[in-house]
Parts: structure tokens; C-alpha cells; sequence
């Protein structure tokens, strides 16, 4: 049992290194992602290669392949290599880049599927090694990928397997070509065969591509609620201090590195104890909450409104100045000031104090946040110590 115990802490262990070395693969974005679709088959392709030189080189070996048709594969499995060769550089070009990069993803996931369905051609449409990696990949690409894109590619992946199909049987192309020599003796199979087995492979891929996207979509869903929840702060419906916490360090960065003004406000209710003291903590939730609302109501997309910690409200202002951060600061005092809010002992009524703080690029590089941070929590001081319900900063 001990060995069994150490086994296990070792492999956890490995995994622990691993996760921390490359990350998490399904936080990476798409087109770091893409990478998991077209490098790894890479090597299979330059073992095919060789192998179809050893087999040209030797034409005394493995005779019921068909030499004419192996030379076409061989110029086919290069022009594969150049295009997951081109896909590799795109990825370490565009990885570091900003965007989403969404035609780029959407024809490696599309490329995928399209040399699987050649490669069925190629060996004789329907075989097990085939189907199982059509299914692989196609697993893969909506575990990684959004559903939209994965089924483009599963779609235009079957669809290349039936028009390959429907040409075989109208004497266009031959039927998988490499093996010809040895599947039903040389001889054309029975249309009643192909047509069963293509119902089949089209049928089950559909089936399980598709059973494999509806998971992972209702996962998604169920992964962005719960971040969501662990996000937002329950009681005003803003983003809590965690999620604060990552906006600034990600505006931080932003703001410096394009030369942008970053305001960051800081909000306190005034004399938020007494409102619980006198109406009772069901009216200061209550509060709480309509101000959170107000807040939320005055924001802008980039915006980022929280709830700072305990009667305090912070407001996040991306590409603002001075003058412009006091004037949303001004805005949101005036809107909390006109809330009433209705409590078992009569309505509350209630103002609020702010501090304004703006990063304008012009500070000696350093802790930025920190800074930001005890700006506005200086300019809320004085806005408190000068008679509250006032803006400052």
C-alpha cells in the first residue's frame, strides 16, 4: 500500500510540474490551442513518408499496394506536411499577438478534418484505424474549440468522405487506391456495401461529434456560470474583489503599454453604520444593493464596477482622464444621493463620498496598482474630512 501511495504522489507530482510548466490547455486561447490539432500529427505524416520511400525504393516488397497510386499519395502526405509545416509557423507567429485570430483556427480545425476524409480515400473509405482518428480529432477539435467552428470542420470533413464515396461509385476515382490490389480481390465492392457502411460511418460520427459538442456546450455553460458566480459579488450584483483585483493588473498593463490614462474611483457610503444601527441590516443590504444598481447603471462596456469591501464601491474607468473621471465620479454621487430606499421604520435616504485617482502615464514606473489603489483611497479621505457627499481627487 505504501508503494501504491508513493506511485500515485509521484505521478500527481509529475502532473503538478507539467500543469505548471506548459499550463492549462483548455485556458489557452484558440490559437495556442491549435497547435494540438496539427503539431502532433506532424511525425505520422514523416513516417508515411518513409515508409512510402521504402516501399518505392523496394518494389519487390508488400506487392498488393499499388505502386502509381502510392507516388500520388506520397505528393499528397508532402503537400499535408507543407500545410501543418505553414500551420506550426502561423501558430508561433500569431500566439503572441493580439486577437482571436478566428480564420486561422477555423482552417486548422477544417484542415484536420479534410486529411482524414483523404486519408480514408486513400487506404479504403470506412476502415477502423480511419473512422477512429476521424473521431479523435473531431473529439478533440469540440473539446478545444467552440461548437460552431468544430462542426464546420466535422461537416466538411464528411462531407469530402461522401463526395469521394459518391465519385468511386460513378468510376471516377478507384476505390482506395493504395490497398486495390487486395480489398475484394482487385474487384469493385458491391454499391450495396459502400452505401451501408458510408450510412454507417456518417451516422456514427454524427452521433457521437455530435453528442461530444452538446456536452461541452452545456459544460461551457455551467463553467461560465460558476465563474460568473465566483466573480460577482452577491448582494450588489458587481464584480467582487478577486475580479477587481484581475481588472486592475490587466488595465494596469494596458494603460502603459498604449500610452493610455487609467482612473480608478473609490466610493464610501456615508455613515453606512448608522443606516444599519437605525433601520436594521435588512435595509442596509437593501442599500447596498440599489447603489450597486446605480453604479452598474452609469457604467460604460470597458467599465469595471465593485464592490471594494464592506459600504465601499469601486469604479474602474479604462482610457479616462482627470476631468472625465470626475465627471462620472460627480454622476454616480448624484444618483446615489436621489435613491430612496424603503425599510421597516420608513424610507432611507443616504449619500456617498469618492475618491478619484488617474494613472496618466507620466509616474516613474513601479507598483502601479498599489499606487493607483492609495491615490483614490487618499482623495476618498479627504473627501470624507472636507464634509462627505463630494468627490475629491
Amino acid at each position: 500500500m505504501r508503494g501504491v501511495r508513493e506511485s500515485g504522489a509521484s505521478d500527481r507530482g509529475f502532473l503538478s510540474r507539467l500543469m505548471a510548466r506548459v499550463g492549462n490547455p483548455f485556458t489557452w486561447t484558440d490559437v495556442e490551442k491549435s497547435v494540438l490539432l496539427c503539431a502532433p500529427a506532424l511525425p505520422f505524416v514523416l513516417v508515411y513518408l518513409l515508409r512510402i520511400e521504402r516501399l518505392l525504393a523496394h518494389p519487390e516488397r508488400e506487392l498488393y499496394i499499388d505502386r502509381p497510386s502510392l507516388r500520388v499519395v506520397q505528393w499528397v502526405l508532402f503537400g499535408v506536411l507543407a500545410i501543418f509545416v505553414a500551420q506550426v509557423a502561423g501558430w508561433a507567429l500569431l500566439r503572441r499577438r493580439k486577437g482571436e485570430h478566428r480564420g486561422f483556427v477555423l482552417a486548422t480545425i477544417c484542415t484536420w478534418f479534410v486529411v482524414m476524409a483523404l486519408a480514408s480515400y486513400a487506404v479504403g473509405p470506412f476502415s477502423s484505424p480511419v473512422l477512429v482518428g476521424f473521431l479523435a480529432g473531431g473529439m478533440a477539435a469540440f473539446l478545444l474549440f467552440d461548437v460552431r467552428r468544430a462542426t464546420i470542420g466535422g461537416v466538411l470533413g464528411l462531407c469530402v468522405l461522401c463526395a469521394t464515396t459518391v465519385l468511386e461509385r460513378l468510376e471516377v476515382l478507384p476505390y482506395g487506391p493504395v490497398f486495390a490490389g487486395v480489398v475484394f480481390g482487385g474487384a469493385r465492392p458491391p454499391s450495396e456495401w459502400v452505401w451501408m457502411n458510408l450510412l454507417f460511418t456518417v451516422a456514427l460520427t454524427s452521433f457521437v461529434l455530435g453528442a461530444t459538442g452538446l456536452v461541452m456546450s452545456l459544460a461551457r455553460q455551467r463553467q461560465a456560470e460558476i465563474e460568473l458566480l465566483l466573480r460577482t459579488d452577491p448582494l450588489t450584483g458587481l464584480a467582487n474583489r478577486r475580479a477587481l483585483d484581475e481588472a486592475l493588473a490587466r488595465e494596469v498593463s494596458r494603460a502603459r503599454r498604449r500610452a493610455e490614462p487609467l482612473a480608478f474611483v473609490l466610493f464610501d457610503l456615508d455613515h453606512f453604520k448608522h443606516v444599519n444601527d437605525t433601520h436594521g441590516h435588512r435595509a442596509g443590504d437593501a442599500v447596498l444593493a440599489a447603489a450597486g444598481a446605480a453604479l452598474r447603471g452609469l457604467c460604460r462596456a470597458d467599465d469595471v464596477a465593485a464592490r471594494y469591501g464592506g459600504e465601499e464601491l469601486a469604479l474602474l474607468l479604462p482610457a479616462t482622464d482627470p476631468d472625465g473621471a470626475r465627471a462620472v465620479a460627480e454622476r454616480v454621487r448624484s444618483a446615489i444621493a436621489a435613491l430612496v430606499t424603503e425599510s421597516d421604520v420608513g424610507p432611507v435616504r443616504i449619500t456617498t463620498s469618492a475618491g478619484v485617482a488617474v494613472l496618466t502615464g507620466d509616474e516613474p514606473l513601479g507598483d502601479d496598482r498599489a499606487h493607483l489603489v492609495r491615490a483614490a483611497d487618499a482623495a476618498l479621505y479627504r473627501a470624507k474630512a472636507n464634509g462627505r457627499d463630494r468627490v475629491e481627487g
